[in-house]
């Protein structure tokens, strides 16, 4: 009997082999084991390389304020590897402020411009290839703005053009 897998969000055969997150992540969710191999790659290499990413937010940071595609597709990188690399709560809390100049106030750069919807189809597009990011997203986001940002995501891949942003 197959299963649904969370990851690649959909059913898979029986020749299939299925995992469950209990232990590594606290979760009854399944996924197939190809999916979980690259879940444990991704996360490691998160957990093992978060003050690495300091140096690529700092890169990145000028960019924001940007238009057009280079910016929009800064926000989404920029926010990608705060939620991916586990930052996203030091950036919130202000530990980086003093030391790398980067706070709060530029996370929420990313979605306060007029593309915040192109920034959040970028970002949940990432998330279905990665699926550390979508964990990390789903574990920091409340289920609300979470579901909103899916909402949001299925509304932009539907009405608006966003070739440019797949591209990066």
């Amino acid at each position: 009997m197959g299963f649904y897998c969370d990851s690649c969000e959909k059913e898979h055969g029986d020749k299939v082999l299925k995992v469950r997150l209990k232990d590594l992540l606290n979760s009854n969710k399944e996924i197939c084991d190809r999916k979980y191999y690259a879940l444990v790659g991704d996360r490691n290499d998160a957990l093992n390389h978060s003050m690495m990413s300091v140096p690529k937010l700092v890169r990145l940071k000028p960019k924001l304020e940007l238009g057009g595609v280079r910016g929009i597709v800064a926000r989404i990188n920029f926010a990608c590897l705060a939620f991916d690399s586990g930052l996203y709560d030091k950036i919130k809390s202000g530990e980086l402020l003093n030391k790398h100049k980067i706070g709060r106030a530029d996370l929420d750069k990313c979605f306060e411009l007029q593309d915040c919807d192109e920034v959040i189809h970028g970002i949940i597009n990432k998330a279905k290839s990665k699926y550390w990011l979508s964990f990390s997203l789903r574990k920091i986001l409340n289920k609300c703005t979470y579901n909103e940002g899916i909402i949001t995501y299925i509304k932009v891949k539907n009405s608006i053009n966003v070739t440019a942003v797949n591209a990066m």
